[in-house]
């Protein structure tokens, strides 16, 4: 007998989730080793900015800091998803849940690894719907996820770069550690541009009544939403 608590893909399949026209869609993911410091995390945001669509993909590395990339998208990558997200109602994976006593996978304890997708709707309330990719890859649904990741990557070229913006680290930790590490190295130069358009303000935030909040469980932040975009952790 099924337990409730844990809706499998065929339940969230069958719910009635209410939402809008879809207007961005993100893909999260973030790795942590045992090492101090070794938190590495990058997103891929598609969404339209002064009128036109863009993919921005953000790295940020605990040690080295972070890298904003801007690269032109297109629309039709948006409708596409939109359309996966209607064929699979990827707007009710959110509930899915992984029966622990079910969860035969090996542990690994000196290193962790989660992604998850976010879709961000039109609604008057602005939802957002999230869902983690290894609770779908664990109820065989890994190839849904790759068509969605594979739009979002298929812009991520060197003849669609709008701009490049790196950022040193701001941990003071962080930065007194380096020069401990690397006393010969020399001082981090100031952000660059790189750029052959105008400067555009890059903006990753959506309207969102209830605030972003971070997860307890994976430190994923700017979640929005009941669940953390990253690894489906409920919001606190």
């Amino acid at each position: 007998m099924q337990d409730n608590r844990y809706p499998t893909l065929a339940d969230v399949k069958t719910m009635q989730v209410a939402h809008g026209k879809l207007v961005a869609a993100k893909m999260n993911s973030r790795s942590n080793g045992m090492m101090m410091f070794s938190g590495v995390s990058d997103s891929y945001t598609l969404k339209e900015l002064d009128g036109e669509m863009v993919l921005l993909h953000l790295h940020k590395s605990d040690m080295d800091g972070t890298v904003e990339k801007l690269y032109r998208a297109n629309t039709q990558a948006l409708e596409k998803i939109a359309q996966i997200a209607e064929r699979e109602n990827l707007y009710a994976w959110e509930e899915m849940r992984i029966d622990p006593d079910k969860d035969h996978r090996p542990r690994i304890f000196d290193y962790s690894r989660s992604s998850g997708i976010c879709l961000f709707t039109d609604d008057e309330r602005g939802n957002t719907f999230s869902f983690n990719c290894d609770t779908a890859e664990f109820y065989g649904a890994g190839a849904v996820v790759k068509e969605i990741t594979d739009i979002l990557f298929s812009f991520v070229t060197d003849d669609g770069l709008i701009s490049e913006k790196q950022s040193p680290p701001t941990d003071p930790r962080v930065i007194e550690l380096k020069k401990l590490w690397f006393p010969d190295q020399k001082p981090t130069q100031e952000p660059t541009q790189v750029t052959d358009e105008p400067e555009k303000t890059i903006s990753t935030e959506f309207v969102y009544n209830g605030g972003d909040w971070k997860c307890p469980e994976c430190g994923q932040e700017e979640n929005q939403g009941k669940f953390c975009c990253n690894c489906g952790m409920p919001r606190p």
